[in-house]
């Protein structure tokens, strides 16, 4: 199996996205032998939760399935993409009691992102009905007017075009960096129109940044003990137009911004949701901690400006400036 040669070679866990159509539709007996040989080997599942306007109640009973999963099979669990888009918040609120009410019982936490962006694939935006079955099901709907219809109706008022910006256009690289905005007006679209036709054109490939979250979410949550911050992201990419729009290297300069000026979290308990706590759910051994024999990675600021970094013991940052000293290493299991 290869989830067990990578974990026996160093992988750290398994990451389970039901955001996407064909893993949406995997059977809970599929998960739970997965997260158990996961459990095994001592590693960690994340699960992203389903999300979006017309599955509200699913992400709901979704993570009470997950938790009871945690019960059962004994596993450190995460919840990932925990910042959601507004109009749920009530339902965030619910996931995180029950989590926390459980905190004794099970392993399991769930991850916030202080950015107001995330990074998704094209298709994901459209409404979750549109999104069940294969890619060619889903692609073969996209031509049917009815169909059509009945997605413009689903989708939300409110969708902002101009923040939707594209990061990833496979064959198409000239739509990289564009927003949909753009792409509208050179098709002399609707926002709407111009999105199907994005979706259909890029036969359901490609990503891009929508800022959308509702960051009251962060300042609601923050505070459950099981919460911890993630960058929501990759920080790097060979294509720097999707380094410009996603930021999320960002994120933790600015969730301790957060904290300081907004008296979200003392700065001490902020610090550890981004290095103590991670490290523990991550199962990372003498790391997280400013500690005797522990190694030495530390991050000096002032504010939520970063000044000095020191990665194994060597500085890399100096005064806000990388001195190209790469002094990182892999880190297996």
């Amino acid at each position: 199996m290869v989830l067990k040669k990578s974990l026996e070679e160093g992988a750290f866990g398994l990451s389970v996205n039901l955001n996407f159509p064909l893993t949406s539709l995997t059977p809970h007996k599929e998960i739970k032998f997965l997260v158990e040989e996961v459990a095994t080997q001592k590693g960690i599942t994340s699960i992203n939760l389903k999300n979006c306007s017309d599955c509200k109640n699913d992400s709901v009973s979704t993570a009470e399935e997950i938790i009871n999963l945690a019960k059962e099979t004994e596993a450190r669990i995460n919840i990932g993409n925990f910042s959601a888009l507004s109009g749920s918040e009530s339902d965030l609120k619910k996931i995180a009691e029950l989590i926390d009410e459980s905190s004794a019982k099970v392993n399991i936490y769930f991850s916030l992102s202080p950015l107001s962006r995330f990074i998704a694939p094209i298709f994901s935006f459209l409404p979750c009905f549109a999104t069940r079955g294969s890619l060619k099901e889903i692609h073969n709907n996209l031509n049917d007017p009815v169909f059509v219809d009945k997605i413009k109706k689903e989708m939300p008022v409110k969708f902002k075009s101009e923040e939707f910006k594209i990061v990833s256009a496979p064959r198409h690289d000239y739509l990289v960096g564009k927003s949909l905005k753009d792409f509208a007006e050179a098709k002399d679209m609707t926002a709407k129109n111009a999105f199907l036709h994005l979706v259909d054109f890029l036969n359901l490939r490609g990503a891009a940044v929508y800022k959308g979250y509702n960051q009251k979410n962060l300042l609601n949550l923050i505070n459950y003990s099981r919460a911890v911050i993630s960058s929501g992201g990759a920080s790097f990419n060979k294509n720097p137009e999707n380094l410009v729009a996603a930021k999320f290297y960002s994120a933790f300069p600015k969730f301790l911004d957060s904290s300081l000026k907004k008296s979200v979290l003392p700065i001490e308990a902020a610090v550890r949701k981004i290095t103590g706590l991670p490290a523990k759910i991550l199962g990372l051994k003498n790391r997280g901690l400013i500690k005797e024999k522990y190694f030495a990675d530390m991050v000096i600021f002032r504010g939520s400006h970063v000044e000095h970094v020191f990665v194994n013991g060597k500085i890399t940052v100096k005064n806000g400036q990388y001195l190209e000293v790469k002094s990182g290493q892999v880190l297996r299991r």
